[in-house]
């Protein structure tokens, strides 16, 4: 008599088989192959059993009589073979090691039985494995390929909703029987060649829902696909994904996977459906990463009602469209903008003799970006950034003769340029009325500083801003490399590697991520420090910067 701890390890193996069997045809092939062993096995002994000693009155006859009919062993899913009959009489056993392997996790086993059984086992872990290399596919480790995998899976389970339903009417009819067979199949292929697609509403054996219970399911399939792709979309922008509609978007795909979760629980399912799964860990994940709070229908308690599926199907659809608007815009503001760097970079580099075609391309890119009052703060940071030294040189009276500045884009630049003036009013104010000109840790990074080289990269070079510098920090030399947004980081690290560097300095948001780990790695190779500046370069945030970061590297150099 079995204890109840074996019980509950029998019930809770049977399970995990169960599930195995139905939904891993890797493992399926493997235990079939065991099973196989097992009954040969066991019938084998059996008829020995029944035989009896063999004596030398009986022998003779017994061995005379005909072998029983071969019994019928399922091999493998789908095949029936039949098994060789066995031979009565004593059987040589002898002991030998087994693999087994479940689960992705191979052991060895030592047991005991004929050589034919231990050779028939140890095939088994052979046709197993060419099963698995036949079936495997790889899982995504990416994010955003897992939310378009998810994308992919959702779609065909929606049209397998609707085949089940019309193979049940084609089977009670009798009509349309072989057509049906035909999608049946091709929708499996189409499963079969994704990771973890597994259509259980073509499971054999089991029944699907009444017909509205699965159009309800074929909505909240769909809802997570609408939900899922527009989650793909964001999550390709990046940094640039407006965090509102990732916030909104996050929120659907919770409930929608909750919804989904909840209305399958009336079907024969017992585990949770891969996609639901994949995209509530993914809400998980996310959510921590970008510390953004999604309320609703992320515990069991709080689950969503699937009868609200087709209203989120249309207000995913809506965000859809909104974020792709936006996705655009931010794409065309990107290019524009690089436009108007390279210009403006050419232009300040020439200074009155800059050439009449640079006005022209700059007047035509800002025109491209539409209203500058409509851009991101980060965008418009840049582009102030950028058109800083064009304005300064039209108040300078700077501008070529043959440009004729349009009346928007003059506007503009004496916006710009009122802003630098209203600035270095407000820093002599404050100066004059603070009595030291600079703070304990300007002067204290201008004595570690002092007679050396700063390289600093991002931004266009700015005179004006580049002269406060070496002002504050009494440099030497002064190199402000400026780089074209995908153009190569290799002239930086000549300069970089200049015995007089003391510092690299890099403007986090002014300059390429690629140019920013570029910088790093030729500052490491060379033994240069190196700082990143989260945002403003002004003196006062370079010092900041440098001791809170490299402070006491430079401090133990002096």
């Amino acid at each position: 008599m079995q204890s109840p701890a074996g019980e509950e390890l029998t019930a809770a193996l049977q399970r995990f088989l169960t599930t195995k069997l139905e939904n891993d045809p890797t493992t399926r092939a493997l235990l079939v192959a065991l099973a196989k062993v097992v009954l040969e096995t066991c019938e084998a002994k059996k008829t020995d059993a029944d035989a009896g000693p063999v004596n030398a009155s009986v022998g003779h006859a017994a061995l005379a009589e005909p072998p029983a009919e071969p019994a019928k062993i399922i091999a493998r899913a789908g095949e029936v073979t039949p098994a060789k009959a066995a031979i009565v009489g004593p059987r040589v056993m002898s002991e030998g090691i087994v693999p087994l392997k479940i689960g992705g996790v191979q052991m060895h086993l030592r047991v005991e039985g004929s050589s034919s059984d231990l050779a028939r086992a140890r095939q088994s872990i052979t046709e197993a494995e060419t099963i698995e290399a036949k079936h495997s596919v790889a899982v995504p480790a990416d994010e955003g390929e897992l939310l378009e995998l998810i994308v992919k899976r959702a779609g065909i389970k929606i049209r397998a909703c609707e085949v089940a339903k019309q193979r049940r009417a084609a089977e009670k009819s009798g009509e349309g029987r072989e057509a049906i067979r035909t999608q049946v199949a091709g929708l499996i292929a189409e499963a079969k060649a994704l990771p973890n697609c597994f259509l259980w509403m073509f499971m054999p054996g089991h029944d699907i829902p009444d017909d509205n219970v699965m159009d309800m399911i074929r909505d909240c399939y769909e809802a997570l696909q609408g939900c899922a792709k527009t989650a793909a979309t964001l999550h390709g922008a990046g940094s640039g994904a407006n965090p509102a509609q990732m916030t909104a978007c996050m929120k659907m795909l919770a409930e929608a996977q909750s919804g989904l979760r909840l209305i399958l629980k009336q079907t024969w399912l017992e585990r949770d459906d891969m996609d639901q799964f994949d995209a509530f860990m993914w809400l998980r994940r996310t959510a921590e990463v970008q510390h953004i709070f999604v309320d609703r229908f992320m515990r069991l308690d709080d689950p969503a009602d699937p009868v609200r599926a087709p209203q989120l199907r249309d207000e995913i659809k809506a965000l859809g469209t909104e974020v792709e608007r936006t996705t655009t815009d931010t794409k065309q503001s990107k290019k524009a903008l690089n436009k108007i760097k390279y210009h403006a970079q050419r232009i300040a580099e020439a200074g009155e003799a800059s050439e009449a075609g640079d006005w022209r391309s700059l007047q035509t890119g800002v025109a491209g970006l539409g209203s500058v009052s409509g851009l991101d703060s980060r965008s418009r940071e840049q582009l102030e950034e950028m058109l800083a030294p064009v304005a300064k040189l039209m108040h300078e009276d700077g501008v070529p003769t043959e440009v004729e500045l349009e009346e928007s884009f003059s506007t503009l630049l004496d916006t710009i340029q009122r802003k630098i003036e209203r600035q270095a009013e407000k820093e002599a104010e404050r100066e004059a009325s603070s009595g030291p000109r600079y703070s304990a840790d300007v002067l204290h990074v201008r004595g570690l500083l002092g007679g050396k080289r700063l390289v600093l990269i991002g931004g266009t070079r700015f005179p004006q801003q580049e002269q406060r510098l070496r002002d504050a920090f009494e440099l030497a030399d002064f190199d402000w490399i400026s780089l074209r947004e995908h153009a190569s980081s290799a002239p930086m690290e000549p300069v970089i590697a200049k015995s007089d560097t003391a510092l690299v300095v890099a403007i986090t948001r002014l300059a390429g991520h690629h140019h920013i780990d570029d910088a790093r790695d030729y500052a490491r190779r060379h033994d240069k420090p190196f700082v990143q500046l989260p945002a403003g370069h002004s003196p006062e945030q370079v010092a900041k910067a440098v001791m809170e970061q490299v402070g006491e590297r430079l401090g133990a150099g002096k």
